[in-house]
């Protein structure tokens, strides 16, 4: 349950597979170690502690892409940094629902997604609320799915 006296934008993330690991707070002010660095999956850490007012850890459905700017990059380097997502200049996350996914060969590549208008982008400063709430839709498109077999 998300603290609704606390701000509740994303600032920050961490993935593991398809968990996604939403850092609250106010976006704008947040920083972290060379968050100011290219490419931050190269170089930056995680938002500091004193920003944090809560975390959400999100559960994707195994079907669906869930993708960081660093994904599909060939020489490992995404072009963004930590503060270029404060500033709204890359989605964080992309979620590529199961639908769309399937039967692509584009699995991991975040730029040929973020193009993708039934994808879910996620921005620092969301409220991960709705983005909860969209997340959670996957699940009832879902099962429709296994309904429709």
């Amino acid at each position: 349950m998300i603290d609704t006296t606390k701000p509740h934008e994303i600032i920050d993330f961490a993935l593991k597979g398809n968990v996604i690991r939403f850092y609250l707070g106010t976006n704008g002010d947040q920083w972290g170690d060379d968050w100011d660095d290219y490419p931050y999956e190269c170089n930056a850490g995680e938002v500091y502690d004193q920003y944090i007012t809560g975390t959400v850890d999100s559960y994707v459905p195994f079907d669906c892409f869930v993708l960081e700017p660093s994904d599909g990059c060939w020489q490992g380097d995404s072009g963004f940094s930590k503060q270029d997502m404060i500033k709204g200049k890359t989605p964080c996350i992309i979620i590529v629902p199961a639908s769309q996914s399937k039967d692509s060969y584009y699995d991991k590549d975040f730029k040929h997604w973020v193009g993708c208008k039934d994808a879910i982008k996620v921005y620092f400063g969301d409220d991960v609320t709705k983005i909860q709430e969209q997340i959670d839709n996957l699940y009832i498109d879902a099962a429709k799915g296994v309904d429709e077999r």
